[in-house]
């Protein structure tokens, strides 16, 4: 069997100020380099073994992964199937105020329909078929392997729903 550890990458500043990211490839700020090195550290003491390390291609992530990387002696591989979604005309906006500022498209958000684009951005459920074909292929390549990936908050979700059986 397969084990995946999945990490969500660390702090933004666009974390802090509540802006949505997407597809927006943010770098970490200084407490997600700190979370970044201590993520790292805690690594060094765990008494398992790892195959792979994998991270989504956006930056937060890949910066997420590269302590880890030097720590464990492993090489990152991108992998841009674990990349967050992509909502469209709603990265960058602060989500306070997504209703008032793009209400269509906010509201395609909301209804977590998994057939609702977002304007410019991909549906739930062309979200959900990427990631989890994605994660599919990472456990058929690493057969009877421990391997890490670094990923986003939203990829996190849709995993979670899929191993727990819990609709969009």
């Amino acid at each position: 069997m397969t084990e995946i550890w999945f990490i969500r990458h660390g702090e933004t500043s666009w974390n802090r100020e509540g802006r949505l990211q997407g597809w927006q490839d943010i770098e970490l700020n200084t407490s997600g380099r700190e979370q970044a090195a201590q993520l790292a550290a805690r690594m060094a003491t765990v008494k398992q073994t790892f195959d792979a390390l994998y991270s989504s291609d956006l930056q937060r992530a890949y910066a997420t992964a590269e302590p880890i990387s030097a720590q464990l002696g492993l090489r990152i591989r991108t992998e841009p199937g674990i990349r967050e979604r992509c909502f469209g005309v709603l990265e960058g906006m602060d989500l306070g105020r997504i209703d008032e500022l793009a209400p269509e498209a906010a509201a395609a958000r909301k209804s977590r329909d998994p057939h609702r684009p977002i304007e410019g951005g991909e549906s739930l459920g062309q979200f959900q078929a990427r990631v989890i074909a994605t994660v599919n292929d990472l456990a058929q390549r690493h057969t009877n392997e421990r391997i890490l990936a670094v990923t986003h908050g939203g990829v996190l979700d849709i995993i979670w729903r899929q191993a727990s059986n819990v609709a969009l």
